[in-house]
């Protein structure tokens, strides 16, 4: 709560709403040990999942097989991913965002809500895609010292990302120092 992914709301009548199951997943090293799967699949006897009912948007797998074959066209490949990337999304307006049942130590009833974009449900790669694609683009058309090369740079990083994770490859190492100046 501490870092805004989510947000405490007023608790309401509980049984009236629809609220996303959630577990931890508990690891025995590395730096997080206790992470929050949401399964946004559960769903009532007659009635839609969270997933049923939101559009996934285009077919990822078939960018990444186009991803797949530009990555071994050059002699250097890179690889990197965007740290956190779902939790960086925050939309200015919020309802529909799937909330969370919590009961305390002290067993009091709190209700929070995603303030964040939540992954593990259908259309999270797509918003992700459509965010840092509408940066992309903007960058190049709002920067005022847009070289071929920047706009070579970005036009890379749009084609390579798939979700969190980019690969592209380069010719040599003084285009790998260039895109990783730029990129950076």
């Amino acid at each position: 709560m501490e870092v805004g992914f989510i947000e405490e709301i007023p608790v309401q009548k509980w049984d009236e709403e629809h609220y996303l199951l959630h577990r931890p997943v508990v690891k025995k090293s590395g730096t997080t040990r206790v992470r929050t799967v949401f399964d946004a699949l559960v769903r009532e006897r007659g009635q839609p999942s969270v997933n049923q009912c939101l559009q996934k948007g285009v077919n990822l797998i078939e960018i990444m097989t186009a991803i797949l074959l530009r990555f071994r066209l050059h002699r250097i490949e890179i690889i990197a991913d965007i740290t956190k990337a779902f939790l960086q999304i925050s939309p200015r307006m919020r309802p529909g965002f799937p909330q969370v049942l919590w009961f305390n130590k002290e067993g009091d009833l709190k209700i929070f809500q995603h303030a964040r974009v939540t992954f593990g449900v259908i259309n999270s790669p797509f918003l992700l895609g459509a965010v840092i694609d509408f940066h992309l683009k903007m960058y190049n058309e709002g920067s005022e010292v847009t070289t071929e090369y920047t706009r070579s740079t970005t036009e890379k990083l749009r084609r390579g990302l798939y979700a969190n994770n980019f690969v592209t490859s380069v010719e040599n190492e003084r285009e790998l120092r260039l895109f990783i100046k730029k990129a950076h």
